[in-house]
């Protein structure tokens, strides 16, 4: 006996149409706007499990456990500095009772990452402050 599953979301029929009127709309955009790389972000709502919880893990039986420099974002992670560097700020997580993103969650992403990144690109690359930005998204209207 097994719990029954079903997928959260399907594919619609007319995915492929959506999918390039999107990518047309996007190039358009930065086209018109002369969106630099740098003021285009791409970011969703997936739920990644990176560290199961309980006692499961990804590990191999009878692997030794240790933190690896990818376990966690930390000083020590791999480009960390260029993170920083970028003005990204990691958030911390437990924030909403699962791993979901919600509005207020989303909400403080645009205002405490999201906006601060686009500003502070803006500003090293010598742009006015009200240059337009491309922020990728699904799921939520924030």
């Amino acid at each position: 006996m097994r719990k029954g599953t079903k997928a959260a979301q399907k594919l619609p029929a007319n995915w492929e149409d959506a999918y390039e009127t999107a990518f047309l709309r996007h190039a358009k955009l930065i086209k018109d706007h002369r969106i630099p790389d740098a003021l285009i972000v791409n970011s969703d709502q997936t739920g990644i499990v990176y560290l199961p919880g309980s006692r499961l893990t990804w590990a191999d039986r009878g692997a030794k456990q240790g933190k690896s420099s990818n376990s966690t974002p930390d000083a020590e992670a791999p480009h960390w500095s260029d993170c920083n560097a970028a003005g990204f700020r990691f958030v911390p997580s437990g924030k909403t009772g699962t791993h979901w993103s919600n509005q207020k969650t989303m909400r403080e992403f645009v205002d405490d990452v999201l906006a601060v990144y686009f500003d502070r690109q803006k500003a090293a690359l010598g742009l006015n402050p009200k240059r337009k930005s491309l922020w990728v998204i699904d799921v939520w209207a924030v």
